[in-house]
């Protein structure tokens, strides 16, 4: 029986969403571990972390196989105030009158079964179109978004943790393009779903977005990313990266639903380490393909 990456990956959202909530119904308001002495901080994670294994599979693979998750995630997370400190420290947001605060966690937008308070992010067609597709719905769930306050205005970040080893946090750091295509949509659109959606009664300002890297217990800052806006002149602007690129995160949403529309399913992937955790990378094409020196035009 081999591990499950996903069901752990799982657990850590279940833990972290939950011990942050306590926290937050503790202070009355958004609140940071290192608001917690560290042995209180100590208290809360391990008891969260108790509950949530306290059922023992019958099945004694699968008992075993719940120990090696439980320690697994008790290792990783040892840091986390640590690493959390290093994060309210960052210069991102040294001019803020209150830096971000972890405010809402696993919080699900357009969703239908179970049935989620905020509907879909709508994106209109940004062009003229000869076919029907003049409007897409996107669902999703964000792991977290944290409340600030900038020159007056509510300002937010979003985070997404990350428990395996990947290259995304490290590509995250720009809102990459190629051929007028953004490569990692994943950040963009909860941006947007986030300002139009979820913190709309707010009107709340998108700040940054970024993936937390649970897996390196060592790193001096688990977050990575990119900045959405930036203060100009006492007033908060968005940054022209961040301008410039929401046509093309659009663009790019149309682009891929008109092709899975044409049957367009090519055996190709630019992410490199793409078979790495994939069930499947046995049987996958995909290293055939690029043994053969193939590639796809998108």
């Amino acid at each position: 029986m081999e591990e499950d990456r996903r069901e752990r990956g799982l657990l850590v959202h279940r833990i972290l969403a939950e011990v942050h909530r306590r926290l937050n119904d503790r202070f009355g308001r958004p609140a940071s571990p290192t608001e917690l002495e560290e042995t209180d901080w100590e208290t809360l994670l391990q008891e969260v972390i108790e509950e949530t294994f306290a059922d023992k599979p019958a099945d004694p693979v699968r008992a075993a196989m719940q120990e090696i998750h439980r320690r697994w995630i008790c290792q990783r997370l040892a840091e986390y105030r640590q690493h959390h400190q290093n994060y309210e420290k960052d210069k991102k947001w040294t001019d803020f009158a209150q830096r971000p605060r972890p405010a809402y966690f696993e919080i699900a937008f357009g969703q239908s079964n179970p049935p989620t308070p905020y509907g879909p992010l709508e994106l209109s067609s940004p062009q003229p179109v000869e076919d029907d597709l003049k409007t897409v719905r996107i669902s999703g769930r964000i792991d977290r978004i944290d409340l600030g306050q900038a020159v007056g205005k509510v300002v937010f970040n979003i985070l997404d943790y990350k428990t395996s080893k990947t290259t995304w946090p490290t590509r995250a750091t720009k809102l990459q393009r190629k051929q007028e295509t953004v490569v990692l949509l994943q950040l963009p659109l909860y941006l947007l779903a986030a300002e139009r959606i979820i913190l709309a009664d707010q009107q709340a300002l998108p700040w940054f977005a970024g993936y937390w890297n649970i897996k390196d217990p060592g790193a001096t800052t688990p977050v990575s990313g990119f900045t959405a806006s930036k203060i100009e002149r006492g007033n908060l602007a968005q940054k022209e990266e961040w301008a410039s690129n929401q046509q093309i995160v659009v663009q790019t949403v149309f682009r891929l639903v008109r092709a899975i529309r044409s049957g367009q399913f090519p055996v190709y992937s630019s992410e490199k380490e793409c078979t790495r955790n994939c069930p499947w990378k046995t049987a996958c094409r995909i290293r055939q393909i690029r043994a053969l020196g193939k590639s796809w035009s998108p």
